[in-house]
């Protein structure tokens, strides 16, 4: 509780643990709440019925770590093209202020 600055989840594992003092299961307090993703519920649920509770969080925690590099790849990727647009608008828009210079000399030239 004390390494997250997320109020949502600071509250979740608040009723969490008021579910374990309680004798009833984590897992009831996260399907409650309906913040969490259904698959990870499930695996909490089995992870508690089945006594591996450690290894099904460090097997979800690397799902979702893997899930999360996805999305961010996928992100960048379209992010680079953008960039790419931007840059390639504010040059053409240098070299066209430049040539413009370059023709107004030659009116006053003449």
């Amino acid at each position: 509780k004390s390494t997250t600055v997320n109020s949502v989840m600071v509250e979740m594992i608040d009723a969490a643990r008021l579910n374990l003092k309680q004798g009833r299961a984590m897992s009831g307090a996260f399907a409650d709440d309906r913040k969490f993703p259904k698959m990870a519920i499930q695996m909490l649920r089995l992870g508690e019925e089945t006594g591996n509770l450690q290894s099904v969080l460090d097997k979800m925690s690397a799902t979702y770590d893997r899930e999360v590099s996805a999305a961010m790849q996928r992100l960048l990727s379209l992010f680079e093209p953008i960039l790419i647009l931007v840059l390639g608008v504010m040059i053409a828009g240098i070299i066209f202020s430049v040539l413009m210079a370059v023709v107004s000399i030659n009116d006053f030239v003449f």
